[in-house]
């Protein structure tokens, strides 16, 4: 029984030692196939790898904040993606999210870059055909969208400005208007009362001359030879008279000869050179200073004032008159001083900017004395008031000189054929004094003293008229230097 039971057990050992070696064999040979794939699979991850990834995106980009961001975009509802879209598959839906924008197409990238840079190229050229921006950016589109923005605020204000000043003045002709017709009332109205006034007094007159016909008739006849000897004399002066019209008209034309040959040789002061600019601003550096193609060698000095006007506008037309109205015509958008003289360049501080305007590379510079070819004759005459207190100053006047010589040009004891420009103060104004007053010998000598001076003033002036010399008032010559604005300071 013993024995059996021995044999029993032995024979169950075996079976369970030959179940584990196969058990043993089975997990080896499935251990070695489990290796096998698993180099297979890392030899192929490593061949892909070496194959795509490099291609597409670097391992250090992957853990990098751009991969972050484009799984975030993942949630934009403008994209209309999943949680599980591929990060590369993000990537081109913005791009072409992009290319829309630009180009409201949808276009592919490359050809979308290829059309904004050609656009904006395009852009770059009318503007700089149109004179409106030398500085459009072609390299960068938000810079040139910028500036395009920049460029339309500008004219938006101009536009605005314009419409303004167009509103005022038509303000201005409506008032005008209204006043017109009220003055042509009263015209009518005087009319009428003169017409009526006229037809009594020739009524009257017709009265007067019938009753004095008879008279007339026998003074007619009385004074028949004393009227024959008259006839006879009057003939004898209407050949004199003939005679000297004759002799003015030849010395008329005579005068208006040399006068037409003193023209031709004098220098044309009223059109080109008051409309000629001196130089340009050639940089805008900040909003106080400015640089001028101006230096050393163009003659000129710290001190020297200019006036600027637009480079699109020009320079005012001079229609010559000294009507006083007129003055803000010849003033430009902004004053400038020169401060310090380079080579061939300037720099200048600004004085004053009309408000709404703005200084801009290419804007014109001007001032009637400075030329660096020629001096010009000036003739300074009269009392000014520089700070426009409304009071007339003996030494305003040497302040005009001043500005005459030390900016180069010459100055005249009186108005010669040789005068290019004639700047007239204001004009003296004789005193109104009562009647006790009039009998004083002080005040009579102060009333002859400003008649002589009227005088002067009247003469100087006609004779600047008739040599066609420009005659420019206090106002208008401070505006054609670019020194109004100190002046008032």
């Amino acid at each position: 029984m013993a024995a059996a039971t021995s044999n029993s057990s032995r024979g169950a050992l075996v079976t369970w030692v030959v179940i584990l070696a196969i058990l043993f064999v089975v997990s080896t040979v499935l251990a070695f196939y489990a290796n096998a794939e698993r180099v297979k699979s890392v030899k192929d991850l490593d061949e892909y790898r070496n194959k795509y990834i490099p291609q597409i995106i670097t391992d250090q980009q992957l853990q990098g904040n751009e991969v972050a961001l484009l799984k975030e975009a993942r949630k934009d509802p403008n994209l209309n993606l999943t949680e599980k879209t591929p990060v590369l598959t993000v990537a081109i839906e913005q791009r072409k999210q992009l290319a829309r924008a630009i180009t409201g197409r949808d276009d592919e990238p490359g050809p979308t870059a290829d059309l904004a840079t050609q656009t904006l190229l395009a852009a770059a050229d009318e503007l700089k055909k149109a004179n409106i921006s030398d500085a459009m950016p072609t390299d960068n589109l938000v810079n040139a969208v910028t500036v395009l923005a920049n460029l339309v605020t500008a004219r938006e204000t101009r536009i605005k400005t314009l419409t303004a000043d167009l509103l005022a003045a038509n303000n201005r002709a409506t008032s005008f208007e209204g006043q017109i017709t009220a003055a042509n009332a009263a015209y009518e109205e005087a009319v009428a009362a003169a017409q009526e006034k006229a037809t009594k007094d020739l009524d009257a007159a017709n009265s007067d001359v019938e009753a004095t016909r008879g008279l007339v008739a026998a003074i007619k006849q009385a004074t028949q030879g004393e009227l024959t000897k008259s006839n006879q004399s009057m003939a004898s002066l209407a050949e004199l008279v003939r005679t000297g019209d004759q002799k003015v008209k030849e010395l008329d034309k005579l005068v208006k000869s040399l006068q037409f040959r003193l023209n031709e040789l004098r220098t044309p002061t009223q059109g080109p050179i008051m409309q000629q600019p001196d130089g340009r601003i050639v940089r805008v550096p900040g909003t106080d200073v400015v640089f001028i193609n101006l230096g050393a060698g163009d003659q000129i000095a710290p001190g020297l004032t200019f006036e600027i006007f637009d480079k699109i506008d020009g320079m005012p037309t001079w229609k010559g008159g000294d009507d006083e109205r007129n003055d803000r015509e010849f003033a430009g958008k902004a004053s400038i001083e020169v401060t310090r003289v380079g080579a061939t360049s300037s720099e200048a501080r600004i004085i004053k900017v009309r408000p709404g305007e703005s200084l801009s590379e290419g804007d014109l510079i001007a001032n009637l004395v400075y030329d660096p070819n020629a001096k010009y004759n000036f003739v300074v005459h009269g009392d000014f008031d520089l700070d426009n207190n409304g009071k007339a100053n003996p030494n305003d006047g040497e302040v005009v000189k001043r500005l005459v010589t030390q900016w180069g040009s010459r100055l005249q004891d009186g108005v010669t054929v040789d005068t290019d420009f004639l700047v007239l103060g204001k004009e003296p104004v004789i005193p109104i004094v009562s009647a006790e007053d009039g009998d004083d010998p002080l005040i009579q000598a102060k009333i002859q003293e400003a008649q002589e001076a009227l005088d002067r003033y009247s003469d100087i002036r006609a004779k600047a008229k008739e040599l066609n010399i420009p005659i420019l008032n206090q106002n208008r010559f401070l505006y054609f230097v670019g020194y109004f604005d100190l002046a008032r300071r």
